[in-house]
């Protein structure tokens, strides 16, 4: 499947999401066991197709949608995602000091014994009171629950799919960090799952981008203090 000029755009989001969690693109490559050059030539080539079964490793890993990761292979998707219902939540080991902090948000959960939770752009959704805990005891590193708001915000995937243990009161912090993150958006973009299964339905090209969408002329991966 050829993909569109939003598909590679969300795709490079996501693959630069997944090598920021996992803190660049040398632990990223170690995690999935592959050369590091490899990786990077694969990520570099915005048209070119990402081996299937490292998508899905990636996928396990840092909690962000195959959908997204991998949108050439939009029918197999959902088949592999249902196989893997034991959905409990992805878990990624984090450096303490990379989780940002919403002050809006710090206070707002009541629950002090359930997991931390971020976003994929590492800013905490849940958890406050635990992640304070943790830098009091010295810890450096903690391991915390990865929600793809990005996945939710196009209708990839529904939350009780992503994770299906989180209470009612973690859901609604999501789903407020999700509402500030719309509401932050000055300019919507059009919905990708739709434009994908519009585009399979009717067999036509999804090489021709959507109205309203501005071409991007380069997409490189690029991590700080992390250069390919």
């Amino acid at each position: 499947m050829s993909l569109s000029i939003i598909q590679r755009k969300h795709k490079n989001k996501a693959w630069t999401q997944a090598v920021a969690l996992v803190g660049g693109v040398t632990a990223l490559s170690l995690l999935l066991m592959i050369p590091r050059t490899t990786l990077s030539t694969w990520l570099n080539n915005t048209d070119g197709k990402i081996p299937m079964e490292y998508c899905i490793a990636a996928a396990n890993l840092t909690g962000i949608a195959l959908e997204r990761l991998s949108p050439e292979t939009a029918p197999a998707n959902k088949i592999i995602r249902d196989r893997q219902k034991a959905s409990h939540g992805c878990s990624v080991e984090m450096i303490i000091k990379q989780i940002s902090i919403n002050q809006s948000y710090s206070n707002l959960s009541s629950n002090t014994e359930g997991p931390i939770i971020i976003g994929t752009d590492k800013v905490l959704i849940a958890g406050y009171t635990q992640l304070a805990t943790a830098k009091a005891n010295g810890l450096k590193k903690i391991s915390v629950v990865v929600i793809d708001l990005e996945a939710l915000r196009l209708n990839i995937e529904a939350l009780d799919e992503m994770n299906d243990t989180l209470s009612l009161d973690e859901k609604s912090l999501v789903h407020r960090r999700l509402e500030a993150l719309s509401n932050n958006r000055q300019n919507p973009e059009p919905d990708f799952a739709s434009h994908t299964m519009a585009a399979l339905k009717n067999k036509t090209s999804l090489l021709t981008p959507l109205p309203a969408f501005k071409k991007v002329d380069c997409l490189s991966f690029h991590t700080q203090g992390d250069a390919l």
